[in-house]
């Protein structure tokens, strides 16, 4: 008996590890991507550009630039945001640390950083308004 309830706390804690794994991935997706949703306000867009370190989203940003000052858009205004990692995943982490799955989690969560995000503001240029 005592074996099986073993075998089931292994399981969970594999299967809450995978989970864990593959959600922060997010399926795969690359840094440098442009982030899905552009929000228009008006002559403004905003654009926000992810990327493990600040040069490979600006790699993004400068690629897209040059389409949307095709279309009349010039950037006015620029923010940089270091990836953070939510609270939810110290908790389990935490919740995990008994087994010493929760400790491996702690130093990944330690070493690896979030992507961060670049958000620039367009305006619409005056002459294209």
């Amino acid at each position: 008996m005592d074996a099986a309830v073993g075998l089931v706390v292994v399981l969970v804690l594999v299967a809450a590890v995978g989970w864990f794994v593959l959600y922060r991935w997010d399926g795969g997706k690359g840094s440098g991507e442009v982030a899905p949703g552009t929000e228009e306000w008006g002559e403004f867009l905003v654009r926000m550009y992810g990327g493990r370190a600040q040069r490979e989203a600006i790699a993004s940003y400068v690629q897209d630039a040059e389409a949307l000052a095709q279309r009349g858009y010039a950037p006015v205004g620029q923010g940089w945001g270091d990836g953070q990692w939510d609270g939810a995943y110290f908790l389990l982490a935490l919740v995990l640390s008994p087994s010493g799955i929760g400790l491996i989690l702690l130093a990944y969560m330690a070493i690896i950083r979030p992507d961060g995000t670049l958000c620039i503001t367009y305006r619409l240029r005056a002459e294209e308004r």
